[in-house]
């Protein structure tokens, strides 16, 4: 019977807590942004054909590479952090950072049109909130151990 107990009580230390809720809502969002990279390169490649004949700068094969790199930043970190690999918080981080700057070079770069920038606030709003929540989620005492 103590024999049972002791081995109880190992496996109870030796057990991972559970996910939080802000860490699930965190690698839901990467899946989300995963999803939109993934859509981005299957629509460049669908309406290739328009994209060339109307067009556009800075072309379907900038929408496509843009693609593959969002979709498989957004899917390898939602699954290192789901996996809690030691590195993952780290990568997250790195990357969001690298997105966010990528995402307003592209739209200083080649945004064209006046109306597209009547948003602009709550776009930098929600890229601040966005930074600040990748590094506070992984941050947070209950993401620890």
């Amino acid at each position: 019977m103590v024999q049972e107990n002791f081995l109880y009580v190992e496996v109870k230390k030796n057990r991972q807590p559970g996910r939080s809720f802000w860490l699930i809502v965190l690698v839901l969002g990467f899946l989300f942004f995963s999803l939109t990279g993934w859509l981005r390169l299957y629509l460049s490649i669908q309406d290739w054909q328009l994209l060339t004949g109307i067009g556009l700068f800075p072309g379907p094969l900038y929408l496509a590479i843009y693609g593959i790199i969002t979709g498989l930043f957004g899917a390898v970190v939602a699954a290192s952090l789901w996996l809690r690999l030691p590195w993952a918080p780290t990568v997250a981080r790195t990357g969001t950072l690298a997105a966010a700057a990528w995402y307003w070079l592209d739209r200083l770069l080649f945004t064209q049109s006046a109306s597209s920038w009547t948003n602009w606030p709550f776009s930098v709003g929600l890229t601040v909130v966005c930074v600040m929540f990748v590094f506070l989620v992984p941050a947070a005492p209950e993401q620890q151990g």
